[in-house]
């Protein structure tokens, strides 16, 4: 197994690490990864990424496209509140569509607090949510409202 957690959204190239998780894996291996779906700019060297719903998905082409067989066995968004709100994305995906069997229970079966779910990526989106959770919250409202009126009054 290969954790990565907060680390995917500082990597520059990131699908090319991705290659290399695929690559050192065993073929029944997991890759776990937790990133960052929103929130605050927080630089650390840089900040480069935010994941959404098809983010796992588009990884997993990438991963058939340089002749790897990857599946995502399940991907979410958690669903947060509060003041420092980062709603992170994750995903499940091994390396090697064939041992998926091999993995029958998923988070998604007692998770109870996310957003735009899926599991082995048979079925709709569990929990839909179009507009991130920042985009929601109350105070990010305002912000992005006023940035908006703000861009407008400078285009005048």
């Amino acid at each position: 197994m290969i954790i990565s957690i907060s680390t995917f959204e500082h990597t520059e190239f990131f699908w090319l690490t991705y290659l290399e998780i695929l690559r050192v894996l065993k073929p029944s291996g997991l890759f776990f990864l937790n990133v960052p779906s929103n929130s605050k700019f927080h630089r650390h060297s840089t900040d480069n990424w935010r994941f959404y719903p098809d983010s796992s998905l588009a990884l997993k082409k990438w991963g058939l496209k340089n002749g790897y067989n990857p599946e995502v066995l399940e991907h979410y968004t958690n669903f947060e509140t509060g003041r420092d709100i980062w709603n992170d994305y994750v995903s499940i995906t091994i390396k090697d569509e064939n041992f998926k069997k091999n993995f029958n229970k998923r988070i998604l079966d007692t998770k109870k607090n996310f957003t735009n779910g899926r599991k082995d990526l048979s079925g709709n989106i569990i929990n839909f949510q179009e507009l991130p959770q920042d985009q929601l919250n109350w105070g990010w409202k305002i912000y992005y409202k006023w940035r908006k009126f703000l861009h407008k009054f400078r285009n005048w």
